[in-house]
């Protein structure tokens, strides 16, 4: 660009001298031996005058063509700043295998909650697993537990069957497998070119000259930054959930169970003890009716008796 507007100021100084020399003789040629001094200087300063309206229009001409120069050279750097990043094409990217999200959820009884707890924490630590989450609750005839497991997803089926093993009776299991490859190979594209696109901006970056054309590029790195950050986390995301499985396991143990004719004995003694204790603390909270049924009665005794004594 620079070398351009060199090559056209010299052109244009040499067209100057040019059309200055034609001038110049086009007068000269008209001044006369005959001719008076005051026609001589006459003649030399009109010659002088359209020199110098010669060179202020040069002048102009050439002011211009800088200022022109310097706004296309401005223009470019923004349109190169502002395209948009859909115009490059996303790298398609294969995988030698589908990427998978493997997630489950058990619940079984077993017969000894404690011995079972500390087994499934062995069978985690085995499985190069670990329990993100854990929550006990005890109830009147059972303790609950509820855990999160989270397991490498080549071990997950291993460990799943495993914790079966440990159950007398499994109520409920429900396993989900999502395939992502899709979404992984699109967010894994998008990000290749959204970088790409982010060294473009930096590199026009450093061809700007007016503060108008910095601001508007940086404002385009960061609005492609912010989406490089976004498919980023996005992307850790699903690694961690493909490379991860999550297992959700609630196991419980009953307690108070009856077993025979004893177990049954001692609970209908029990059964019957709460039903007394329930039955005074109901004729407690009616005290007041009790009193006035023992003032009444007392009261209708000591009539009668003195309808006794009269008769």
């Amino acid at each position: 660009m620079a070398g351009a507007e060199d090559l056209d100021l010299e052109n244009g100084a040499k067209l100057m001298t040019s059309y200055s020399n034609l001038f110049f003789l086009h007068y000269v040629t008209k001044v006369k031996p005959q001719d008076s001094m005051v026609q001589i200087k006459s003649t030399y300063m009109k010659a002088n005058i359209l020199l110098i309206i010669l060179l202020l229009i040069f002048s102009c001409g050439n002011g211009k063509l800088r200022q022109e120069s310097k706004m296309s050279e401005s223009d470019a750097i923004l349109e190169q700043s502002q395209l948009p990043p859909t115009e490059q094409p996303a790298a398609k990217l294969e995988f030698t295998q589908r990427q998978l999200i493997k997630n489950g959820q058990l619940t079984f009884e077993v017969r000894n909650i404690t011995s079972a707890k500390e087994e499934i924490s062995k069978l985690c630590t085995s499985q190069n697993g670990y329990i993100s989450s854990e929550t006990q609750t005890k109830y009147d005839d059972r303790i609950n537990y509820s855990q999160v497991i989270r397991v490498p997803s080549g071990k997950f089926d291993a460990l799943l069957s495993t914790i079966e093993s440990l159950a007398t009776n499994v109520e409920a299991k429900n396993i989900i497998t999502e395939d992502v490859t899709e979404e992984f190979i699109d967010l894994t594209a998008r990000l290749k070119t959204k970088k790409e696109l982010e060294v473009r901006y930096r590199e026009i970056l450093k061809q700007a000259k007016t503060v108008s054309d910095i601001l508007a590029i940086e404002s385009q790195i960061g609005s492609v930054r912010s989406e490089i950050e976004s498919a980023e986390g996005r992307l850790n995301y699903l690694n961690s959930q493909v490379s991860f499985s999550t297992l959700t396991i609630t196991y419980y143990e009953r307690i108070g169970t009856d077993y025979g004719f004893a177990s049954k004995f001692v609970h209908s003694i029990g059964e019957g003890w709460d039903n007394l204790l329930g039955f005074l603390i109901a004729l407690t909270s009616g005290w007041p009716f009790l009193l006035m049924a023992l003032v009444s009665f007392i009261w209708w005794r000591r009539r009668r008796k003195k309808k006794t004594v009269s008769a």
